[in-house]
């Protein structure tokens, strides 16, 4: 049944279409583009992180911390324990005393090098030895005077003093002090106790529980996470990421297209002759019935990447085809041309579209259609004929070949643009202009890869006078994920 709304001319804009398609597919690729990007994965990272049971846990603790809870804390314990401590006070107060300063004086000189020798030598086996002789013969010695030197030095104050200290409980005190560390690690303290670093922790731990929260990094990505979900981008993706506006779009994949955006024909997609024509004659050749010859792409131009099969008037010799003579000879009026992906392209299934222009004339036939490897089937997508355009379907039955058809006037879609498509599935042919549903076929659908073929051509004795012709923009071919 013909669609009502093409009969009454509500046809939808090829313009509309195509421009309503292309926000899809740039809005699927941002999609696409959005799902593996940076920021998404930081977002989602960053709810996780804050939409986790444990978020409120970490709250609640950042905002009950306190000071004596730290490390800091530990530490200055620590420095006042090491500071008020008697051994601490003992040691600092007898560093800085005069007696310690003479004690190190005396400590590291000569003098006192000179005392201990004498004090050693007094103390030594060979001088009691001498010693317990006689009288004169001691006295000559002189370990004698080194004796008697002693004896002076050790009545002096100096030496006294040195020897009361080096004994004092002070001293001992000092030592203990200086080999435990203590005092080492009360100076490395203070420094930190005076550091930025630990008036830094001081001065949060005295900040109200809000504030705490507020300087925390948790704080800092919660705003992050909730002012990202309200990010335009953010909504948009989680909008349309599992919408179904997608749907079909997702259910398709380009594996033909011609944009015809070159500056020739791309001869590696087109042959410029019938397929069988270049793979048994390699040359072009038209039936013997048709008023037209093809030429061998002599008929195809591009420009502005829209491709042009022309008809026109003009006397040329070719080969023609009869099933009864063969190939021969023949002298044809008008030529005319075709492409097809008889070598480069076929596909069982699917759907095939072009946007297609019929400049419209009583004469010339155009024609977007598809064969396999036999004359049957074939599918004319698209057969602008005696003005009508035509939904055909040829196929082999037990009787020979027949015809499914379905036909409007060509009145509506003739001098502007449409977009032309049949859609092919294992049980179902359906034919569409613009969308519009304008032909099904449910019985014999064909089940062999197919290629595309676009041509022009006269059928019929005519008046050609002038040049006719086929305006294609693009072609496209989709297969089902």
């Amino acid at each position: 049944m013909i669609n009502l709304r093409f009969l009454f001319g509500f046809i939808p804009k090829t313009a509309d279409i195509e421009s309503k398609e292309a926000a899809l597919i740039k809005e699927y690729k941002e999609l696409e583009s959005y799902n593996g990007s940076d920021e998404l994965k930081h977002f989602e990272t960053l709810k996780v992180f804050v939409t986790e049971p444990d978020f409120i846990v970490k709250q609640k603790n950042i905002k009950s911390q306190k000071f004596n809870n730290t490390n800091e804390y530990k530490q200055l314990q620590r420095y006042l324990a090491l500071k008020n401590s008697n051994r601490i006070k003992t040691y600092f107060r007898v560093l800085n005393s005069s007696l310690y300063a003479n004690f190190k004086n005396l400590e590291n000189s000569n003098e006192l090098m000179h005392y201990e020798e004498l004090l050693n030598l007094i103390h030594s086996s060979a001088y009691i030895n001498l010693k317990s002789q006689k009288k004169k013969i001691f006295r000559a010695s002189p370990e004698y005077t080194m004796g008697m030197e002693f004896k002076v030095l050790k009545k002096e104050k100096k030496y006294k003093k040195y020897f009361k200290f080096k004994d004092s409980n002070d001293f001992r005190t000092l030592v203990a002090v200086e080999k435990a560390g203590d005092a080492s690690e009360l100076e490395k303290l203070e420094l930190f106790i005076n550091s930025p670093e630990y008036k830094k922790v001081k001065d949060y731990m005295n900040l109200s529980s809000g504030q705490k929260w507020i300087q925390s990094e948790e704080y800092r990505k919660q705003q992050e996470y909730l002012q990202l979900l309200k990010s335009e981008k953010v909504i948009w993706y989680y909008k349309v990421k599992d919408s179904k506006k997608f749907d079909e779009l997702k259910k398709w994949r380009v594996t033909f297209e011609d944009n015809f955006d070159k500056s020739k024909l791309d001869t590696d997609a087109w042959l410029t002759r019938y397929y069988w024509g270049d793979t048994l004659l390699h040359n072009s050749y038209s039936l013997a019935t048709d008023k037209h010859f093809i030429t061998d792409g002599k008929n195809i131009e591009i420009s502005n990447s829209i491709l042009k099969i022309i008809t026109r008037p003009e006397k040329v010799v070719g080969q023609a085809w009869d099933a009864e003579k063969g190939f021969f000879p023949k002298e044809f009026n008008i030529t005319s041309g075709l492409i097809n992906t008889g070598k480069s392209f076929r596909q069982k299934f699917g759907r095939f579209q072009a946007k297609v222009k019929l400049n419209q004339s009583a004469v010339a036939t155009h024609t977007f259609w598809m064969l396999a490897n036999q004359i049957v089937p074939q599918i004319d997508i698209l057969k602008n004929h005696n003005n009508k355009v035509q939904f055909n379907h040829f196929f082999m039955n037990g009787t020979g070949i027949k015809k499914n058809s379905s036909k409007v006037g060509a009145g509506k879609v003739s001098n502007d643009f449409f977009i032309y498509e049949l859609e092919w599935s294992a049980d179902k042919l359906v034919w569409k202009i613009n969308g519009l549903v304008m032909n099904t076929l449910l019985n014999a659908i064909p089940q062999d890869p197919m290629y595309l073929i676009l041509s022009s051509g006269v059928y019929k004795e005519n008046d050609l006078v002038s040049d006719v012709s086929m305006e294609v923009d693009w072609i496209r071919v989709y297969q089902k994920n």
